[in-house]
């Protein structure tokens, strides 16, 4: 077995990158294995592009190391790398049709014609743009001339294929289109992408494994599933999805399965095997679609947050629903539209109950 096949494909260990005097990369670290569909994802300003553009050699690192396949390329040039990128702007040369755009690295490799011509037909009927090999970039959409620019960076057979907000400039269904070819793709290939998006729906349904930054650093790397249900800290839990985020105190623990809290004012049972002291202070996080709503009336005494609804939004088969608390905290519902439900015809203003799905565990931070 070569060393290619069981090292990681690319390490990064306390990277730090600094621009006039501005740290803009600290202390980063990330291990990315062979195969996967790697997202970044940020606020702005985070460092994300940076990050691409270090990996790709178009920038170099103040201090820390960047290894492919367990070889150091720290301070390698972009083109001795065989890694490419694919920018936002996707940066055709306007004046080659698309045939010479994507044969142009292999022409710089001294590759025979009959040679090139055999890689770009193949190319080309892959991206499904044969059609359009001989017009030029200003005759393409927006749609296709991304085909062209991931087929050419794809022809050299590259180790990693960067793509910084490639997307971004599509409308919402050629997008949409362009998320599923390209994960099809690189599974097709069998590269690792890594690929820079602010579209959390894009990441969450797109990713192998999802990178959250701030401020030039990691805060958290793991699965979609991980980083949605299991937010490591209260940033990533609001980056990622909307989130409700409710103050609560830990009255006792009714046994090993359930806690009973003080939150929004009401006594309320939760799911949680984590450990938590009488008295305790903590932030309760709830997914809008963890929750559901039930009528009340004055005699009841739910199990629940007591509230009245503030805003209802139909989006087709979902039904959004923001309630306001005794407290004044504003609490998001998501829930399947079915006209056959009740509370579907609930006025503004009506008092209501927030409750949640049986044995929901409680996600929390202290």
């Amino acid at each position: 077995m070569n060393k290619e096949s069981i090292s990681p494909l690319i390490k990064l260990s306390s990277l730090t990158k600094s621009f006039n005097g501005k740290n803009i990369i600290h202390n980063f670290n990330l291990v990315v294995e062979n195969n996967q569909f790697v997202t970044v994802m940020g606020p702005s300003g985070c460092g994300k592009t940076t990050i691409l553009r270090l990996i790709a050699g178009l920038e170099f690192a103040d201090s820390g190391k960047i290894l492919l396949h367990g070889k150091d390329i720290t301070m390698i040039p972009a083109e001795n790398r065989n890694i490419n990128t694919v920018f936002q702007n996707y940066a055709l040369f306007p004046h080659m049709s698309v045939f010479e755009n994507i044969a142009f690295g292999l022409k710089m490799k001294r590759i025979s014609f009959e040679e090139i011509k055999k890689k770009v037909k193949k190319i080309l009927y892959m991206m499904q743009i044969s059609k359009f090999s001989r017009r030029y970039p200003h005759q393409l959409s927006s749609g296709e001339q991304q085909r062209v620019a991931i087929a050419r960076a794809i022809i050299n057979e590259p180790k990693m294929l960067l793509l910084d907000e490639s997307l971004s400039a599509l409308d919402f269904h050629l997008r949409k289109e362009m998320q599923n070819e390209l994960k099809t793709l690189q599974r097709k290939l069998g590269i690792t992408f890594i690929y820079v998006t602010h579209d959390q729906e894009e990441a969450l349904s797109m990713s192998d494994k999802i990178l959250v930054m701030k401020n030039g650093s990691v805060e958290q790397y793991g699965s979609p599933k991980e980083i949605y249900e299991k937010p490591k800290n209260l940033f990533v839990a609001k980056f990622i999805g909307e989130i409700n985020v409710l103050e609560a105190i830990v009255l006792h623990r009714i046994n090993e399965r359930y806690i009973k809290i003080l939150v929004e004012e009401h006594e309320c049972v939760f799911y949680t095997n984590i450990n938590v002291l009488n008295g305790q202070k903590i932030k309760i996080l709830l997914r809008p679609e963890d929750l559901k709503i039930e009528e009340i009336n004055d005699k009841d005494n739910p199990n629940g947050i007591v509230g009245q609804i503030l805003k209802k939004n139909y989006k087709g088969m979902l039904l959004d629903t923001e309630v306001k608390t005794k407290k004044g905290k504003k609490i998001k519902i998501s829930e399947f539209f079915n006209k056959n439900d009740s509370h579907i015809y609930y006025t503004l203003s009506k008092k209501i109950s927030v409750t949640w799905k049986k044995d929901l565990e409680i996600k929390f931070l202290i």
